[in-house]
């Protein structure tokens, strides 16, 4: 226990009921309320409303007297034991009061800055939060809420609007959630768009008609030579929300990563211009991010066929899920996931978890971009929440498609695996290689089932030498072993290419630089 602390509990009042102490010490030492309540030189006064054993407060009024502190405390008999401890510790900047509308015009006195704001889960009111968020600016807001008394997104909304920092408890989840000043919207979704004029009208029209409306819409047109940029345009001039970017032809990656430069969001998600999303997918998404400070936030999705019109829905990763809190509270470890299909486009991610990390679209790879962002993402991620639900729709047999290439372009599976090499080596972990392993054991089966004959033969040998010849640190015979304990389609499969005769190096030089 630090000194400071230990001195002020030595000057509690012996009314002060030993479990709300007890409470109060366990809260401190677990970091319930972030580093907020030892940082001193607060910018104004400091209000808690609920007053608990006094110790929080205290401890404020202690590091920073030049500042008034103010207690709410509705219960007589705590509102005299806090009292009689700020007499004990000597504090003459605790002032004691019976609700908050009778201490709001002392505080405004001070000036228009609150150093703190503190809410205890017994007294939160959304409208008494709107309230002072719309009186003050806060420095710091700190405290505990019930997702019966508010919805997560908004509080975390105006939270940020109306604070320099925060850190809140979920205690339906019982979880923090934390977070700064942020004045974008909730959401930017980043919409590449190039050959898709048959179908950007509908994905268009699904984002607009979200139910969250909080939201950005950035538009790139890739050099299109349709008319999908004009229709961005169209949309752009109907709605504020949307905006258009417009850039030579260079990729998908790079729309995607000159969209993601563009964004203002707290959390930003990928739609492809050839899909369309269901109305509340933007809303599940970001609710679930906020109520479990998760860094991706992900639904399920639907194959939708245009040539009969039906539709399948994918729920493959609901298996690996675990429930926590109440609700449609599931979570999963995002690095079981990797192995899985790259689906970015069904995702929300948290805007400076992506920059932090310096998370991008490699501007060079011309197709399956999604692949090393995927890979990336869920390998940094420290926490993936999941919406137990298929809102996101995946047209499927749309000419032009990158799953249906069949040719040499399919060679780009190599500069990708270079790329996430050199990311392994950086983050090295057994488990991070295997499972790269495993991304690079599936991409390269699913391409040679599908390339034409003309090509597979060297695509096979440059794989050779990507799966066996170019190591990180686990050896070819480990690597096979690894193959065969997943299953004896893949084992057999990877045995047929090691045995290959000679060495695939030759063959993955000449396509190592392929970005076509």
């Amino acid at each position: 226990m630090q000194p400071v602390i230990r001195h002020i509990v030595g000057q509690l009042s012996a009314r002060t009921p030993p479990s709300l102490i007890d409470g109060d010490l366990w809260r401190l030492k677990h970091h319930f309320y972030g580093p907020y309540l030892t940082t001193g030189c607060l910018s104004g006064p400091a209000l808690f409303i609920g007053g608990r054993s006094g110790l929080p407060a205290l401890l404020v009024a202690t590091g920073d007297p030049g500042q008034p502190v103010f207690v709410v405390e509705r219960d007589s008999a705590l509102r005299q034991a806090i009292a009689y401890s700020a007499r004990q510790a000597g504090l003459d900047n605790v002032r004691l009061h019976v609700a908050v509308q009778d201490c709001i015009d002392t505080v405004r006195e001070s000036g228009s800055t609150l150093g703190l704001l503190c809410v205890e889960w017994d007294e939160f009111s959304a409208d008494r939060l709107a309230e002072l968020a719309g009186l003050f600016r806060i420095e710091y807001l700190i405290g505990e809420f019930e997702e019966t008394q508010a919805n997560p997104l908004w509080v975390h909304r105006l939270s940020r609007e109306s604070a320099r920092r925060f850190h809140w408890r979920n205690a339906t989840t019982a979880l923090p959630m934390p977070g700064r000043s942020w004045s974008g919207p909730d959401v930017s979704v980043v919409v590449p768009a190039y050959g898709v004029e048959n179908h950007l009208d509908q994905c268009l029209e699904s984002l607009v008609g979200q139910t969250l409306e909080n939201l950005e819409i950035i538009v790139v047109d890739d050099g299109a030579k349709d008319r999908s940029g004009q229709i961005a345009d169209d949309w752009a001039r109907r709605d504020a929300r949307v905006k258009v970017i417009h850039q030579p032809n260079a990729g998908c990656a790079a729309a995607r990563s000159n969209g993601l430069k563009a964004a203002t969001g707290m959390f930003v998600g990928f739609v492809d211009g050839d899909d369309w999303v269901d109305a509340p997918m933007l809303q599940a998404l970001a609710e679930s991010a906020a109520r479990f400070n998760s860094d991706i936030a992900q639904c399920g999705y639907r194959h939708c066929y245009d040539s009969d019109g039906t539709w399948a829905d994918e729920r493959e990763h609901f298996a690996l899920t675990r429930k926590i809190g109440d609700g449609n509270g599931l979570i999963a470890h995002p690095g079981d996931l990797i192995a899985w299909r790259p689906t970015i486009w069904r995702r929300l991610y948290r805007r400076d978890f992506l920059t932090g990390h310096g998370i991008d679209f490699p501007h060079a790879i011309r197709r399956f971009d999604d692949l090393p962002f995927h890979f990336m993402t869920l390998a940094l991620a420290e926490r993936l929440s999941v919406v137990n639900a298929c809102y996101y729709n995946y047209r499927q047999q749309r000419l032009g498609q990158d799953i249906g290439v069949d040719d040499e372009r399919l060679n780009v599976h190599f500069p990708i695996f270079c790329l996430l090499k050199d990311f392994v080596r950086q983050h090295h972990t057994r488990d991070l290689e295997e499972k790269l392993f495993m991304t690079q054991l599936a991409s390269h089966q699913w391409a040679t089932s599908v390339i034409q004959p003309d090509w597979l033969k060297d695509y096979r040998r440059a794989a050779k030498y990507d799966l066996f010849e170019d190591p990180i640190a686990l050896t070819a015979d480990e690597l096979l072993g690894f193959a065969r304990r997943h299953g004896w389609i893949k084992g057999r499969w990877a045995s047929a290419i090691k045995r290959q005769f000679g060495s695939g190096k030759e063959a993955w030089l000449t396509v190592k630089d392929y970005a076509r």
